[in-house]
């Protein structure tokens, strides 16, 4: 099992390492020991301390959205100003944090009202195709450059 033909005894420390870091039965699978048993083995307790020991590790003194902001977790989870309801807000903060920020992917894309809007405004803004906006301004050298020869 451990790639040894015989252990001997200087090799069997070794060989029983190799087992427990392979994944040998002799690791603690701790979800198989709570179907077994019925136990949490990491119960509140447990998680309680953690918390409290991240909390006192955090000697920064940030408030904790901006020490999310730090660690790339959305600051907020629910919205605390009138702007954080807003389209722009949700769609930047789904382009800074992605799937983990809760926002629905979407609301990143414009709808079909939103699109006829933008292409009405494109047509009134630039009524020509660049195409002909360069073949006029050829022409307007042209014309400016036979009249300097005149």
């Amino acid at each position: 099992m451990c790639g040894y033909v015989e252990c001997e005894s200087a090799k069997y420390n070794t060989c029983s390492i190799i087992l427990n870091r392979c994944g040998s039965s002799k690791a603690l699978d701790i979800e198989k020991l709570e179907q077994e048993t019925g136990l949490d083995v990491i119960d509140q307790d447990t998680t309680a301390k953690e918390a409290e020991l991240q909390r006192k590790r955090n000697k920064s003194r940030l408030n904790v959205n901006h020490r999310n902001i730090l660690y790339g977790i959305p600051p907020y989870t629910e919205s605390k100003h009138p702007f954080h309801d807003t389209l722009k807000y949700k769609r930047k903060m789904y382009g800074r944090y992605g799937a983990s920020s809760g926002i629905d992917v979407r609301l990143c894309w414009p709808t079909k009202e939103e699109l006829l809007d933008i292409l009405e405004y494109e047509k009134v803004a630039y009524p020509s195709t660049i195409s002909e906006m360069i073949s006029i301004a050829k022409e307007s050298c042209i014309s400016i450059y036979n009249f300097g020869n005149d």
